[in-house]
């Protein structure tokens, strides 16, 4: 039985391999992985993929062909985190600390009301005459 070549950047001995180039065929099969991977997972985690692909989770950034499916898995992170909080399906302050490592930040929204006493005074003597 014939084995296929399995695409790492790991050595046997677990050293980190030296980097190289990937080449078109390695790009291709790491698509259709990375691809099948977001599609068949409910939370994508880029950190996830690369360790199931022994590879560095930078190349994934890095590489102008493998970004674009990078992006779309945050994409599908984030969009599962906040179905999750909102449904309440996932903890809630585990998906706001999630969100906060992409980018969320909290808003406070300060509403000041300006109230006029006297127009106050003469509506509370109305009411009570």
């Amino acid at each position: 039985m014939k084995h296929k070549k399995k695409t790492s950047l790991v050595t046997s001995s677990n050293k980190p391999a030296k980097r190289r180039r990937l080449t078109q065929k390695e790009i291709q099969e790491i698509k259709e992985k990375y691809m099948d991977y977001i599609m068949n997972t409910d939370i994508p985690i880029v950190n996830d993929f690369a360790f199931k692909m022994q590879m560095r989770r930078q190349t994934l950034y890095e590489n102008k062909e493998l970004k674009e499916l990078t992006e779309l898995s945050v994409l599908k992170k984030l969009a599962a985190l906040e179905r999750g909080m909102v449904t309440g399906s996932l903890p809630v302050a585990g998906c706001i600390f999630a969100l906060k490592q992409h980018g969320w930040k909290d808003r406070q929204e300060v509403e000041t009301i300006v109230i006029d006493k006297k127009k106050v005074k003469k509506e509370l003597e109305r009411l009570f005459e």
